[in-house]
């Protein structure tokens, strides 16, 4: 089943942490799996778990949790492109209908769930409706952003619903808020770390400070050609400014922020997957993990 689905999404070679966790999903112990982002770190886990999932079983097997609703939605996507039309799956994220969705699991289980640790908790907890205490799988994907003290409360709220779940933790770095969590779920785990087996080909570039960062920026834009240039701003006001000023420039430019709601950014990221725009203005909520063919950051 793995080979088919390898074939179904054409992919010749694997990269060096797809190859260690196609091989390591059998080892009894929980997993902790080191990648750099942009690394196929979705993949590594996700085809070797529905190559686990028994499609004719109508319980929870296996779930997924993302820090954001971009993550839901495009691990969502991921999975579509498997084609696997028999199994049964599930994302929840922000703006659904979640009492549609309370009622639809009062007569069904999904065999796949990806999803938010609030909306999880959400289901799990607070509706008691998804039953997940059967899962042999539980993936914590983009874990550096799902350690803070919010998430962790609904992550430990949540896992004692689980039995004898095997854990695979997927993260860029393993940072200090994720070692108490590790220490007391875990215990002897094995550790994926490819981090200096892959080689990206990035050139970083410096702009010294003393200079004007808008304008500099301006002056970068009108000597680049790029494919897909991400700006990333650190403040909101500072970006929606940045993002009046490039405009200016008559630029084709867009601006994605979380003051949109989940249906406006779900659209807006589409039209950037579709190269309606050559230019980003962003805040850290589109480096959670998200894929872009971008050429410029």
């Amino acid at each position: 089943m793995l080979e088919h689905m390898l074939k179904t999404l054409k992919f010749n070679t694997l990269t060096p942490i797809q190859e260690q966790m196609f091989k390591a999903l059998d080892d009894p112990r929980h997993i902790v799996g080191l990648a750099p982002t942009g690394t196929g770190k979705t993949y590594a886990y996700l085809l070797p778990i529905l190559s686990k999932i028994d499609m004719n079983l109508k319980a929870v097997q296996a779930v997924i949790l993302v820090p954001t609703n971009e993550l839901v939605i495009q691990v969502s996507a991921m999975l579509k492109a498997v084609q696997l039309e028999a199994l049964s799956y599930k994302s929840y994220y922000g703006s659904m209908d979640m009492q549609k969705e309370v009622t639809w699991l009062s007569k069904n289980q999904p065999s796949l769930v990806i999803t938010t640790p609030s909306k999880l908790f959400e289901l799990v907890r607070t509706n008691q409706a998804l039953k997940i205490h059967e899962a042999k799988y539980l993936v914590l994907d983009e874990a550096d952003m799902l350690f803070d003290d919010e998430f962790l409360s609904l992550i430990d709220g949540t896992l004692s619903s689980l039995q004898e779940s095997k854990i695979l933790l997927f993260s860029a770095t393993i940072t200090k808020a994720m070692t108490p969590f590790i220490n007391k779920y875990f215990g002897t785990y094995l550790l994926i770390d490819t981090t200096k087996d892959h080689h990206l080909k990035i050139e970083y570039l410096l702009v010294k400070e003393g200079y004007d960062r808008k304008e500099t920026l301006i002056d970068i834009t009108k000597v680049i050609q790029p494919y897909l240039a991400l700006i990333f701003v650190s403040k909101k006001e500072n970006a929606k400014a940045l993002f009046e000023s490039l405009s200016e420039q008559n630029l084709n430019i867009c601006y994605f922020s979380s003051d949109l709601n989940v249906k406006q950014r779900k659209k807006l990221l589409e039209n950037i997957h579709d190269n309606v725009y050559q230019y980003v203005i962003a805040s850290d909520l589109m480096a959670r993990g998200i894929d872009f063919k971008a050429s410029h950051v």
